[in-house]
Formats: C-alpha cells, sequence, structure tokens
C-alpha cells in the first residue's frame, strides 16, 4: 500500500498541444488523451522567452524523467533519487510581467491535470498537491525569486519530495531569470516542510538517442 503525506507548513490546465510524435525531441506520446509540453529547445531544453510585445510569453515548466526510464535525447540535470530535472515550454500565454510569469509558471504546475507526460513519461509531483496549495505571492528582489505557498503539501515518499522541491523551484527560477530561489509554504521553507536538505543539482546530460 502506498502512504501518502499531507505536509503543512508552520486553474489554469496544460494547454499544449497533444500531436502524437514517438521519439521526437518534443514531449509528445503515443495518444492523443495524453497532455503533453508543446516544444523544447535543442537537446530537450527549454529556450525561456519574455513576453512579446502582446504580452504572450511561453511558460517554462519544470518536469521530471524517472530514473531508470529517460526519454531519448534529452538534456537535464540529474538530481535526488538519479532522476532527470528537464525544463519544457507551454504553450504561449497573456501574462503582465515577470513577476506574473512566475505566478502562472507554478500554478500551471498545480493545475495540470495529469502525473505524466508522453512516454517514456516525464512526470509532474506538484499534481498531488493542487486541491490543497495555493500561490499567495511570487516576488523578484536582485537575483532571488520568492514564491509563496499556502496549504498542505502532499507527496508519497522522500524521492517524490525532492522532485516536487527541485520543480518548483527551477520552474520558477527560469520564469524569473534568475538564480536563486526561496519557496515557502505557511511562511515555512519548502524543504523544512517535506523534512528533507535543499536540493542541489547534478551535472547536465543528455540521454541517448
Amino acid at each position: 500500500m502506498l502512504l501518502t503525506k499531507r505536509l503543512r507548513g508552520g486553474s489554469l490546465w496544460l494547454r499544449l498541444s497533444a500531436v502524437a510524435v514517438c521519439g521526437a525531441l518534443v514531449l509528445t506520446g503515443c495518444s492523443a488523451e495524453k497532455s503533453n509540453p508543446e516544444s523544447l529547445g535543442p537537446g530537450g531544453t527549454v529556450n525561456v522567452q519574455k513576453p512579446d510585445d502582446d504580452g504572450y510569453t511561453s511558460l517554462p515548466i519544470s518536469l521530471v524523467a524517472l530514473s531508470g526510464n529517460y526519454p531519448p535525447n534529452t538534456t537535464g540535470n540529474t538530481f535526488g533519487c538519479e532522476d532527470l530535472l528537464v525544463s519544457v515550454q507551454s504553450a504561449p500565454t497573456l501574462v503582465e510581467n515577470e513577476t506574473d510569469t512566475v505566478k502562472q509558471a507554478v500554478q500551471f504546475l498545480l493545475d495540470d491535470q495529469h502525473y505524466r507526460h508522453g512516454d517514456p513519461p516525464f512526470t509532474n509531483s506538484v499534481v498531488f498537491s493542487r486541491e490543497s496549495l495555493q500561490v499567495e505571492e511570487t516576488t523578484i528582489d536582485g537575483d532571488t525569486v520568492t514564491v509563496k505557498l499556502s496549504g498542505e503539501v502532499v507527496t508519497r515518499s522522500d524521492c517524490e519530495s525532492q522532485r516536487i522541491l527541485a520543480q518548483l523551484k527551477q520552474t520558477a527560477e527560469r520564469a524569473a531569470h534568475v538564480s536563486q530561489s526561496k519557496i515557502t509554504v505557511n511562511d515555512q521553507p519548502l524543504n523544512e516542510v517535506l523534512g528533507i536538505a535543499d536540493i542541489e543539482l547534478g551535472e547536465e546530460i543528455t540521454t541517448e538517442s
């Protein structure tokens, strides 16, 4: 039996194309029933874009390829339980500014309707908290982005806790174009809520074709 922990500290769905192209660089699956990120940059990594003149931008979304089941020809950073953290792009989304881009990108992870995307899958462990976690505030100060959440974080294991933390941190950092992030839940650091150390990403690798 798989136990689920709900941890409490001190709806935009995946609007992406469902093109069924197996083995391509874009994150696509073999079924139109799956919701899939629309496009990747070279090697499977995201090309982060700032809003265009009309206020539209693609949101950088961080997903996880699980250990032992990496999609081919995909670039990302190893971390945690030998998983791979990969950044992908959403379809163009209307945003007001960089702070709003951060908020919408984090909300995107929460409002996702699917845990798995594609085959082999990219996974989103944040979805299990979509009914219990809310984005309260996002701010950017210098080289640091802060995301304040409220509610409860749902996790099923220490490995999943590391995936949740890594996804939220990298998504926020890429959306804000900064290198550091602070994620809190009810004003308590997320890693403390999850009972784990802060995430340190490993080397960047590209999986075999």
